[in-house]
């Protein structure tokens, strides 16, 4: 008879390899090319919304630093648009004409706002898409086989990290002119 507790670290060797080896229920359901289309159309949308958001900030803002940011977005994300219409075509795909629900519903938001609160609330609204690109394009240099899609998404990191950072900045300096505009201590004392 055979000792079990010997055997036990052979058989869960032999249990655990097939998983390692086998790929993940993601890669299953994304092909390779399908992978490149995904990327390319979620690249788009959100490129797309950049750019309308961009166009409502420069008409809405009050802040001059929140316009000159927005006038970036509408430039750096139209170009990017282009090299990402280019791409499409090469491989027979059509980009999406119109928002997805996503950018629809922060559009409408930032429609119903003006002032600081437009400006407060478009910043915190690119941080948050600046970061989702990033993720995205990320994610799209390990998943993506196509040296076109990668060299785009390579192209795109930097201009999206900075983006970022320069919604960030301008968040924080809202942030220091409120502090700076506070009162300090307790009146009447």
């Amino acid at each position: 008879m055979r000792n079990p507790l010997v055997l036990a670290p052979v058989l869960a060797l032999l249990a655990a390899t097939p998983a390692v080896a086998r790929p993940s229920a993601t890669e299953q359901a994304t092909p390779p090319g399908d992978a490149a289309r995904e990327f390319i159309m979620e690249a788009a949308r959100g490129g797309m919304a950049e750019a309308r958001l961009g166009k409502l900030a420069q008409a809405k803002a009050q802040s001059g630093d929140v316009k000159t940011f927005a006038l970036r977005m509408v430039e750096e994300h139209g170009q990017a648009n282009q090299r990402l219409l280019e791409i499409a075509r090469r491989r027979d795909l059509t980009l999406p004409d119109s928002l997805d629900i996503e950018a629809r519903h922060a559009l409408d938001s930032l429609q119903d706002l003006s002032g600081s609160a437009f400006d407060r609330a478009y910043v915190e609204q690119q941080v948050v898409a600046h970061e989702k690109a990033i993720r995205n394009h990320e994610q799209s240099l390990t998943r993506i086989e196509a040296p076109e899609v990668t060299a785009f998404a390579h192209h795109m990191l930097p201009h999206l990290r900075l983006h970022r950072q320069l919604a960030l900045q301008i968040a924080a300096d809202f942030d220091s002119r409120q502090t700076a505009e506070e009162p300090t201590g307790t009146p009447g004392r």
